[in-house]
């Protein structure tokens, strides 16, 4: 049965390693990058250091570093478990082969997806608002934008960091997961962490809307009225 099913896990191996490669530059430009630098504005003199840092800062780049090398680990250890099991013993002593199998839909392929779609939805708000993006709370040059993916939702680029959080964050819990016997205490670690970015994040949301609402007005609130926040039908 093992035989049988080496096939089968070294071309899933295979895919998901081909997956993390050509999505690694655009998931570090989608992290670390936009199509504006940070300038600082009239109205973008009210942002803070920290929140520079977090938005154009160290943080990001940090994050976006995490995940490449958590990939890359992630890649070694899926074939260390399919082709050589005791070498893998060796890199992962604390740690199970089947957290990186390649065929697992929790541990491999889901959160591979995931990077590849908050990649795309990130990307694709850079496309589409163009020089209109910044960091900083300025009215955009172009209007306000309420097509293409904007149609369906009004911050699509924190819906993808939002994903591409999620993901990151799983691959690297299990890169700790080799080394540390108790995974939980770095899961939760992990959760308190992600809960304390999305309740920044949405402060910045609030803010922005607030922001957008006082220089468009009645346009704004009825774009808000046919749209969502983060995630179309749902929020």
């Amino acid at each position: 049965m093992e035989n049988e099913s080496l096939p089968v896990n070294t071309i899933a191996a295979a895919i998901f390693t081909l997956t993390l490669i050509s999505i690694s530059k655009p998931v570090r430009h989608a992290v670390r990058k936009t199509p504006d630098a940070y300038k600082d504005t009239k109205d973008g003199e009210k942002e803070t250091h920290f929140m520079r840092f977090i938005l154009h800062g160290g943080f990001p780049r940090l994050v976006a570093d995490c995940i490449l090398l958590g990939s890359i680990f992630n890649v070694t250890a899926t074939w260390l478990a399919v082709l050589r099991p005791q070498q893998f013993e060796k890199v992962c002593p604390c740690s199970s082969p089947s957290l990186f199998s390649p065929t697992s839909l929790a541990f491999t392929i889901l959160p591979a997806l995931a990077l590849v779609l908050g990649t795309k939805i990130r990307l694709r708000a850079f496309e589409e608002l163009a020089d209109s993006f910044t960091y900083t709370l300025t009215k955009p040059k172009n209007g306000l934008k309420t097509d293409g993916i904007y149609r369906y939702i009004r911050h699509p680029s924190y819906t993808g960091l939002y994903i591409l959080g999620l993901a990151g964050g799983f691959i690297c819990i299990k890169v700790v997961d080799c080394w540390i016997p108790y995974p939980h205490v770095f899961l939760a670690f992990g959760v308190v962490e992600f809960a304390l970015c999305i309740t920044f994040l949405r402060t910045r949301v609030e803010t922005e809307e607030k922001f957008l609402k006082k220089e468009f007005g009645k346009e704004y609130v009825e774009y808000m009225d046919r749209s969502w926040r983060l995630i179309p039908w749902v929020y």
